[in-house]
């Protein structure tokens, strides 16, 4: 089984509907290639003022509350280019917040495997969609009793909107639910000690880069970005895929690093590889310490 998250980074200041095909035909490419199993992706979005799309597309799984797809949607181009070369797949996607003012800024769930239910949940107290510190989670159970979750976290340090708070809540919707992958951009430093990469161990969450037989770096942002202007030029790695329960995976790799595949956001990818549902069926579920 594999699972990939990406900080797709759609839709940026210099928005082009051509320029984003073009990536959109990579990542999907990339996918028919590789074949992962569940694709988290964040700042996946849509243009705020497009028509609303009057079919969202094959697979699609509507949330109780759902948000309406607009034409350009970059989950729902996605789709429409797996559709038919790729076989089934289950899709979600939830807005949250405005990009830029001008673009409607979301969360996708893609699975092969199909969801037997999926949620979107408010991590923050800011619940404005006019306010960029909006956050939510996307949370699909599938159908071999995994649950995957999708979350683009706010910053330690926010006095207003911070991590600490917003991981405090996540762990009360995920609580008591099977085996868990918790995937996306958490906005907090892995060489950074005291703050959000600590909290999440802390809260027993296990990181699947430390688990893998095969790694590379794990840097999935080279230098500075919106959000990170902090003057420091070295990588950082703030993109994970965590889960609650030891088990084995035989690679961590970052992609789209320009290295294997072209560069295609202002975030690499994360793809893992190499685990199977059953062999952590028994294990130990993590240890609540809010």
């Amino acid at each position: 089984m594999k699972l990939l998250t990406l900080n797709l980074h759609s839709h940026d200041r210099s928005f082009e509907k051509s320029h984003l095909q073009a990536r959109l035909e990579i990542l999907a490419e990339f996918i028919r290639s590789q074949k992962p199993d569940v694709i988290a992706m964040q700042e996946c979005s849509q243009e705020k003022d497009a028509p609303i799309m009057k079919t969202p597309g094959q697979g699609f799984v509507p949330l109780k509350e759902q948000m309406p797809l607009r034409e350009g949607n970059a989950a729902a181009l996605l789709c429409e280019l797996l559709r038919e070369e790729d076989g089934f797949w289950n899709w979600s996607w939830c807005g949250v917040k405005l990009g830029y003012d001008i673009f409607e800024e979301g969360l996708a769930l893609f699975s092969r495997i199909p969801m037997t239910s999926v949620s979107d949940y408010w991590i923050s107290t800011v619940r404005d969609r006019s306010n960029w510190k909006s956050r939510k989670a996307l949370v699909a159970q599938l159908e071999n009793h995994l649950c995957v979750c999708d979350v683009h976290m706010g910053w330690w340090n926010d006095e207003e909107e911070c991590f600490h708070d917003q991981m405090n809540r996540l762990q009360n919707i995920l609580s008591g639910k099977e085996q868990v992958f918790l995937m996306g951009d958490f906005n907090s430093p892995s060489d950074v000690r005291g703050e959000g990469y600590d909290r999440m161990k802390e809260l027993g969450w296990i990181d699947t880069y430390d688990l893998a037989q095969e790694k590379d770096s794990g840097i999935t942002v080279p230098g500075e970005i919106d959000g990170w202007r902090d003057g420091k030029k070295n990588g950082k790695r703030l993109d994970y895929i965590w889960t609650d329960r030891l088990c084995s995976f035989k690679r961590s790799l970052t992609v789209f690093s320009g290295i294997n595949e072209p560069v295609i956001s202002d975030h690499f990818g994360v793809l893992l590889d190499g685990f199977s549902p059953e062999d952590a069926r028994d294990s130990n579920l993590r240890e609540e310490k809010i």
